[in-house]
């Protein structure tokens, strides 16, 4: 097995193990990608390749394969044969000839299909970014350059090789994955994608460029001014964005709270099975009758310390709402 197989498989280790295979909730629209009909070059085979895999994985399917996300272990076999094996990656359904691979989960479903066709070296990352917009996420791993997007139930992550001097701007795609948003009936890795997001100083499923420290100015770029009368420093978008922003005194984002209907499917004890114990528990009872917070101190990319909170009924256990503030020393 290739190195790049291997780096991918250590990636999906920390997820596709508890995924059970059932339905998934509807993505957030918000940040759903976009085919962009202009200014792109239509006759273009790369952009028309573009657009094939967003329209599958819509399905849960890549370009090279007839089975999509849940599709049975068996089924495969059946149809394809023998995959190639690994003693190392005993999960992982390898089908070198046909340049795919899948990864399965205890209930020997698939919850991760990665394409390395030969058609995607033909892809540079301009003609992706322009078909699709600006990726949700944008970073560097493990020697690859990797661009994530939403569609549907589903999540892509695309590869490119990192640029050098010679096509500093251009890189090529050298492979893609997808997988599930996550389960919406155990919401298991939701409060994994939560922290995920929090270490970033942001919360999931907002713009790119919204989270801790953003001016109000961009916030209003990115969202428009509230629509129900609200005013600094806190501003709701409950009905739009299920968000309220608090601003600190230099019109800086400083608390994201998420009221989210998915969210509150999420339940504590599976927060903490997930992430671990919260820095501390508070007591909120005195202000809402049977509700507490669950409060983990964490620091961002840029070693800022912030708060995740995580607020709950005490009886139910289901969440209220994810808070992520950041205190500073004149508060």
């Amino acid at each position: 097995m290739n190195l790049k197989k291997r780096w991918l498989y250590l990636i999906f280790l920390a997820s596709a193990f508890a995924f059970a295979g059932c339905d998934i909730g509807t993505a957030p629209s918000e940040n759903q990608i976009k085919v962009i009909d202009s200014p792109v070059d239509e006759s273009s085979t790369s952009i028309q390749t573009v657009k094939e895999i967003i329209q599958l994985a819509r399905m849960g399917k890549v370009i090279n394969s007839e089975f999509s996300i849940r599709t049975e272990k068996a089924t495969i076999i059946q149809k394809w044969g023998q995959p190639v094996t690994d003693p190392n990656y005993p999960d992982v359904l390898f089908y070198t000839k046909r340049e795919i691979e899948f990864s399965v989960n205890d209930q020997k479903k698939v919850v991760r299909i990665t394409c390395d066709d030969h058609r995607l070296e033909q892809i540079p990352l301009t003609d992706v970014i322009q078909t699709m917009g600006n990726p949700i996420d944008e970073y560097t791993e493990d020697g690859k350059h990797v661009l994530y997007y939403q569609t549907g139930n589903y999540q892509i992550y695309f590869g490119f090789e990192v640029p050098d001097k010679t096509d500093s701007n251009n890189p090529r795609m050298t492979y893609y994955y997808i997988v599930p948003m996550y389960d919406i009936n155990t919401q298991t890795d939701l409060a994994t994608t939560i922290l995920r997001s929090a270490k970033k100083g942001t919360l999931p499923y907002l713009p790119k460029d919204l989270g801790i420290g953003t001016s109000k100015k961009l916030l209003f770029e990115l969202w428009g001014e509230p629509k129900d009368g609200s005013s600094d420093p806190f501003l709701m978008y409950e009905e739009k964005y299920h968000t309220d922003i608090s601003l600190d005194s230099f019109d800086k984002v400083a608390e994201i709270t998420s009221y989210r209907p998915d969210y509150k499917k999420l339940k504590i004890d599976q927060v903490m099975k997930e992430i671990g114990r919260p820095t501390e528990i508070a007591d909120t009872s005195k202000d809402v009758p049977h509700t507490a917070d669950a409060i983990y101190t964490i620091k961002d990319q840029f070693g800022q310390e912030n708060h995740l909170i995580f607020s709950h009924n005490t009886k139910t256990k289901q969440m209220i709402y994810v808070r992520l503030y950041h205190k500073s020393e004149t508060d």
